[in-house]
């Protein structure tokens, strides 16, 4: 056992094991998950929860103020938009939007959709 390892050992070990790569993948596939359910948790008692909207105010003013684009994740209610939309977030997306769906669904749904508007 090595016990505790600095971020230089361990990575120094990484690539010289030729695992550097697959251990990259992991750290990203698992951050994404973690952030996949933060913004989650922070919609689901929108617009009601004072503990959920005290955050995601927060967050949204965050990333307006560094002029980043703000992507809620997890909107399931028209109320859960409309308070969004109002506190400035830029995009959502959510079972209110629509379920999720195979890659040739989408590719067909996302055709009809822009046909209808006249921007095929």
């Amino acid at each position: 056992m090595l016990g505790t390892v600095s971020p230089a050992r361990f990575i120094r070990i990484a690539e010289e094991s030729g695992l550097i790569v697959e251990i990259g993948d992991w750290v990203l596939e698992k951050g994404c998950k973690q952030l996949e359910r933060w913004h989650q948790s922070f919609t689901r008692g929108l617009p009601n929860d004072f503990s959920d909207m005290a955050p995601t105010k927060t967050i949204i003013e965050i990333g307006t103020g560094l002029g980043m684009e703000v992507i809620a994740e997890g909107v399931e209610t028209e109320e859960q938009a409309e308070f969004l939309m109002s506190e400035g977030c830029n995009h959502a997306k959510g079972y209110f939007y629509g379920k999720p769906m195979p890659a040739n669904e989408f590719e067909k749904f996302w055709k009809a959709w822009a046909n209808d508007r006249g921007n095929a």
